[in-house]
């Protein structure tokens, strides 16, 4: 059997990739940096975890940003999506099993919708004033 390993740091990331044929054959990645670890390849599963202090802080991160999208310059419709996101993302973040995806997905798609109405993160650090 055949074994190749390459490891690489990128900006960093640590990448560690090896694979071999033969008996069980199959290649796995994985990437690493302080922020944690992704692995992809045959037979891996991965899952996340958040811990519940930060859980909480981000419950009441998300809370106070739903309070402030009245004050964004955004269309009627722009804000029902925005708050719809939000509140999503809330809800989410409230079950016992919280998928970080579905609040990750909907955090990135409120944001978005923000930035095509023109509006940046920079110039929304009133809504926390």
């Amino acid at each position: 059997m055949t074994t190749k390993n390459l490891n690489i740091n990128l900006k960093g990331a640590k990448i560690s990739a090896s694979g071999g044929a033969g008996g069980d054959g199959g290649s796995v990645t994985i990437i690493s940096s302080s922020s944690g670890h992704f692995a992809m390849g045959e037979n891996i599963s991965q899952s996340q975890s958040i811990k519940q202090n930060d859980l909480n802080e981000l419950i009441d991160n998300l809370l106070t940003f739903q309070k402030g999208i009245d004050k964004l310059e955004l269309s009627f419709d722009d804000k029902n999506i925005v708050n719809g996101d939000i509140s999503t993302a809330i809800k989410e973040a409230k079950k016992t099993s919280p998928s970080l995806s579905i609040i990750k997905d909907k955090c990135r798609s409120a944001i978005k919708t923000i930035n095509e109405a023109g509006i940046t993160i920079k110039n929304i650090s009133f809504l926390w004033d």
